[in-house]
């Protein structure tokens, strides 16, 4: 099978994919205005200098957009969409991402990040090459519709940046599937593809970012949480499916266990240990919601997330979401 801008390519290519749509330019006032009829006004580009090039080339899905983007050093982007998303992935060199606080993570080669309404970011490009999806707000809308179990209410996304690691891979899985399908053929792909396509993307979207049914767990990216616990939680996040202790997330966030014990005390009113129980239940009950009854098996969900008696795990599953995990399973 062809494959298209494998994720690990560490040279930036001197063009992008063959587009539908494209432009380069070493024009500053050029690119602003290609960049801000391209994005809305949701993206916004600085310290683009006379002679820098600047690539740009787009598939454009209807409901969603496939960018790739070759930007040149020191360039920085300040992305606030008004509804909807925006996912940059980088393809070749590197990103540094920064929230609204301050706190920053390098992307390199696979990594993701998201922009939506209530969610900005700053990222600082070092010679990358960057992949972007656009993805409507109606077509969020209509695909967590169609998932009522799992998404209740207004979609709202949560997270900037990947849950773990299987959410990282899940969302380049279906991001590359996209891409072989429609990138290659453009103007030929058949509609019936390009909505399936569409779906894709805004499941996987959704899945990645928007952690469906999450309402009960508070959010690292709430503004309220100071930002020693959010690294605390995000740490937590992407570990919860191996062995995590306090000394592990101590060591992670360079507190004592006495100090991050007293953060989630004070600022969630539990301990980091019932933070981590929590989470593995509620990831648990994510697994029920979209398992299927003829294969899926509570004990196996169970074991999956450390809960080694199924009895137990079925009591504090009742407790906390008033039904027995087997009634969750069969929907």
């Amino acid at each position: 099978m062809t494959q298209v801008s494998l994720l690990r390519d560490r040279d930036v290519p001197e063009e992008p994919s063959t587009p539908a749509h494209a432009f380069s330019t070493t024009d500053p006032v050029a690119s602003d205005r290609a960049i801000d009829a391209l994005y809305g006004g949701a993206v916004r580009l600085f310290g683009f200098t006379r002679g820098m090039p600047l690539r740009h080339a787009r598939y454009d899905g209807g409901e969603f957009t496939l960018d790739e983007v070759t930007l040149p050093r020191g360039v920085r982007l300040e992305v606030a969409p008004n509804s909807g998303a925006l996912i940059f992935e980088v393809v070749a060199g590197e990103l540094r991402f920064t929230d609204e606080e301050g706190q920053t993570a390098v992307l390199s080669a696979g990594d993701s990040a998201l922009a939506s309404a209530g969610l900005p970011l700053t990222l600082h490009a070092t010679q990358a090459r960057v992949r972007i999806v656009g993805l409507a707000a109606s077509l969020l809308r209509r695909v967590a519709g169609e998932q009522a179990r799992l998404f209740q209410g207004s979609v709202e996304f949560r997270y900037r940046l990947p849950m773990d690691q299987a959410s990282r891979d899940t969302w380049a899985r279906c991001l590359h599937f996209v891409l072989e399908t429609v990138w290659p053929s453009q103007a030929t792909a058949a509609a019936l593809l390009v909505d399936a396509c569409a779906r894709t993307l805004a499941a996987s979207a959704l899945t990645t970012f928007a952690d469906p049914g999450r309402a009960e767990l508070p959010a690292p990216d709430d503004a309220q949480t100071p930002a020693q616990l959010k690294r605390a939680m995000w740490f937590i996040n992407g570990r919860v499916d191996g062995d995590i202790g306090i000394q592990e997330i101590a060591d992670a966030v360079h507190l004592s266990p006495r100090a991050v014990q007293y953060l989630f005390r004070r600022h969630l009113d539990t301990t980091p240990t019932e933070y981590v129980r929590r989470l593995r239940l509620h990831r648990a009950h994510q697994d029920l919601l979209a398992g299927n009854n003829g294969i899926t098996t509570v004990s196996a969900i169970a074991q999956r997330w450390g809960f080694a008696h199924t009895g137990r795990f079925a009591v504090q599953y009742r407790q906390t979401y008033g039904q027995s995990p087997h009634q969750t399973l069969r929907g």
